[in-house]
């Protein structure tokens, strides 16, 4: 979810720094206050395009933040492994006997992983772009932005309006019966395309049929050369690990008896160029002859010598020790170097998983591959009878399926006509345009589908694309969200202008469903409606702030407390009735939707 953000120099917002929670949030204020720019800002860090006409000063940069968090619950794995840290410990265990395969890395190591992302727009249009503290581009921000927010404000479409998801979201209301029938579908296609393409090398001019040959056997020789186990390179690392600790541990004890031992440097009679040990003789010889003279310091000439039996035996126990370090100079080679062949392998042949046991399945059916190749009629003719046969089950699995979808879509429409007309949208029509072509059968079946909408009584029905902007639309939108809320999956959603054209029951009725929503989602809307701000978690107020020295004005954003609250709902109603009633209808519609709250 969005949980923090910041904007400087974004047109009439100089500075502001906003802390933001789950549940609704409503952002209110007075018309032209400048609401609209806090839209304008997640929409900036979720890949919309920025003009300079945006730069409050044209000499000072434009800059936007904002910090997601929790994202290991929507983002896929890959943008996790590529800009978050996984919560992994290594295992620093020196048993050489004790090595174990080392887990992969899965989606659930990135507990409470999260996302800094900071746009940045000068005068001259030099676009700059971070995410977590590494430069990226407009369109790898623009399709992360897809994973993190859902905006609907006026003229703008967003995710549910493009028909390319509307099977996929089909599918998902559908439930756990097309789940699994898409996955055998998946299943028998991949089957099918693989027989299919052996199919098409065996017919090919014998020239490209010997080259074919030639690359596969290759690969084949060269997996069953290196002669692998499917953990091997997990089993190898952990070896090299203890292996580099061990190393390190030789250097610290070398680096102690050249210390004992070695010379320090220096050639002259008087300069200090022993080692210990010949420090600590020469000191001992000294305080020999001082005893001649003086016998009270025959203490200190034992002392000194019993420092130089400690410090032999020092030396004569590191020197053990070292001559028993379990370290192999050679070993270690011959582990980089089988690291190094097996790594070529996964890179080349499993880069998706870069997993040994995928290399080793790779090889298996390049070998299966061959065998159809080297036997070529009876190859073909079998191949024909595979092919004709997953086809016919494809086509029984892909018709099943598209009678699933069909009850499916008249569920569907059936729910968001419900939920429409709660909306004050009664003469709302919704249906799931599916068309079949059997001939063009694809993984997902041979099914396309469309959301189509009219809006008024008697009106065409059209796709979600073409429909109206405005509050309407928002409301629209609003229908499809509370319904697909728990297959929905991108987390932030935001509203502007929902509230547009309504008021009473209608009002009452998108605040419903709005707080609905926010149970599943983080859920922003900017609104003019006391009845839908009442309902909200956290309340933002933008307004304006003239300073008359400077001549400038600023938009400012502050959040509200509960007394706050109330006196911007008293606001907001005060045009439809007097002072002291607006105060009292505004304390109740406070007092009904904490009670809802709680």
């Amino acid at each position: 979810m969005l949980s923090h953000l910041e904007v400087d120099n974004l047109a009439l917002i100089k500075n502001c720094s906003l802390d933001f929670y789950p549940g609704l949030t409503c952002i209110s204020g007075e018309t032209g206050a400048g609401k609209s720019l806090l839209l304008t800002a997640v929409k900036a860090i979720t890949g919309s395009r920025l003009s300079s006409d945006l730069l409050g000063r044209k000499d000072k940069e434009l800059k936007v933040s904002a910090q997601f968090t929790q994202v290991e619950r929507y983002l896929p794995p890959e943008i996790l492994q590529e800009f978050c840290v996984a919560d992994t410990a290594a295992d620093t265990d020196m048993d050489m006997e004790t090595d174990t395969a080392a887990a992969s890395t899965t989606v659930s190591d990135f507990a409470e992983a999260e996302l800094i992302i900071t746009r940045k727009l000068n005068a001259a249009m030099r676009n700059r772009i971070y995410i977590n503290n590494e430069l990226t581009n407009l369109s790898y921000l623009r399709k992360l932005g897809t994973y993190l927010a859902d905006i609907h404000s006026q003229n703008e479409q967003q995710d549910l309006a493009d028909p390319n998801k509307h099977l996929i979201f089909l599918d998902n209301y559908a439930g756990p019966e097309v789940k699994d029938l898409k996955t055998r579908l998946q299943e028998l296609y991949s089957c099918y395309q693989e027989k299919k393409r052996a199919l098409q090398h065996l017919i090919a001019d014998p020239a490209k049929r010997e080259s074919a040959l030639r690359k596969m056997q290759d690969i084949v020789n060269e997996i069953e050369q290196a002669d692998f186990s499917d953990s091997e390179i997990d089993d190898l690392y952990k070896r090299r690990q203890k292996y580099q600790q061990l190393e390190n541990l030789l250097q610290y004890l070398q680096t102690a008896e050249q210390a004992l031992n070695s010379d320090f440097g220096g050639d002259s009679e008087n300069s200090y160029s022993g080692s210990i040990a010949k420090e600590l003789l020469r000191c001992r010889q000294a305080l020999d002859k001082a005893a001649q003279i003086s016998p009270k310091l025959q203490t200190l000439s034992q002392e000194c010598s019993r420092l130089t039996e400690e410090m032999n035996n020092l030396e004569l126990e590191i020197t053990h020790y070292l001559h028993n370090l379990p370290y192999n100079e050679q070993e270690v080679m011959r582990i980089d170097k089988r690291l190094n062949v097996l790594q070529s392998l996964v890179e080349k042949y499993a880069p998706q998983t870069g997993n040994l046991a995928e290399v080793r399945t790779y090889g298996v059916k390049l070998q299966e591959k061959i065998r159809l190749l080297n036997d070529t009629e009876e190859s073909r003719i079998k191949l024909v009878e595979e092919t004709t046969e997953l086809w016919t089950t494809m086509s029984a699995v892909a018709a099943e399926l598209h009678e699933k979808r069909r009850q499916a879509a008249g569920k569907l429409e059936a729910a968001v006509c419900k939920v429409a007309g709660e909306l004050a949208l009664p003469d709302l029509r919704f249906a799931v345009n599916i068309t079949a072509d059997a001939n063009k059968l694809q993984a997902d079946g041979y099914d396309r589908a469309e959301f189509l909408l009219a809006a008024n009584l008697g009106g065409e029905l059209k796709p979600l694309a073409r429909i109206a902007s405005g509050g309407e639309s928002s409301r629209i939108f609003l229908a499809l969200k509370v319904i697909l809320a728990d297959i929905y999956k991108v987390p932030l959603l935001l509203f502007d202008e929902i509230d547009q054209g309504i008021s009473g029951a209608a009002a009452q009725a998108v605040a419903g469903a709005l707080k609905k929503l926010s149970r599943t989602h983080q859920v922003i809307c900017i609104s003019h409606q006391a009845t839908i701000v009442a309902q909200a978690d956290n309340v933002y107020q933008v307004y304006k702030s003239s300073d008359r020295e400077a001549n400038t004005t600023a938009s400012c954003v502050k959040h509200l407390d509960e007394s706050e609250i109330v006196a911007e709902l008293t606001r907001l109603l005060a045009g439809e009735s007097d002072m002291q009633e607006a105060v009292k209808l505004a304390k109740a519609l406070r007092h009904d939707a904490l009670q809802v709250q709680a």
